[in-house]
């Protein structure tokens, strides 16, 4: 999971594990112990089914990591978008007023046997709006793909390029 599902703002592995593990399973996990699953038990198949998910779209992630390897890392929303067969939500960073990607989500249908599968049946996502966290990426200008730089700090994550991986449960749970 170090390596799929890591949080840019986060200086170490150890960091996210304790971090952003926790978050998202309080926030988004805790559906698989509603099951009748243990908490242990149900956080194992709330990560494997995330992973199993983030494989399923594997091919969109690795596009887009390929664009922010090039010497003027941007895309466009357009860009984006064509990547998936069902409408996304792309967003930026509110803080930083940049149209820099932050975070793709994408949705899915809320299995009947909720298991390590994870959903299967993507559907397209309600419009994105922005919150107080995120704006949602303009079309009309290219989306930069640059690295994460924490906030007051000139030097640059080595952490860029999987910001979407960790948000693929936001449709149900």
């Amino acid at each position: 999971m170090g390596e799929k599902w890591i949080d840019a703002s986060a200086d170490s592995t150890y960091d996210t594990l304790c971090e952003i593990y926790d978050h998202e399973l309080q926030k988004h996990g805790l559906c698989y112990a509603a099951q009748g699953a243990g908490l242990e038990a149900a956080a194992v198949t709330y990560f494997e089914a995330t992973l199993n998910t983030a494989d399923r779209i594997s091919a969109a992630t690795e596009q887009i990591n390929v664009w922010a390897a090039l010497d003027t890392p941007q895309t466009t929303l357009a860009e984006i978008e064509a990547l998936y067969d069902y409408k996304v939500m792309v967003f930026g960073s509110a803080v930083d007023g940049e149209n820099k990607l932050s975070v793709i989500r994408t949705c899915y249908e809320k299995p009947t046997d909720i298991g390590s599968d994870g959903p299967t049946t993507q559907i397209d996502c309600a419009n994105a709006t922005a919150t107080s966290t995120f704006s949602v990426c303009s079309g009309d200008e290219p989306i930069t793909l640059l690295p994460y730089v924490a906030p007051g700090s000139s030097s640059l994550s080595t952490s860029a390029g999987s910001a979407n991986d960790a948000y693929f449960f936001r449709a149900y749970g």
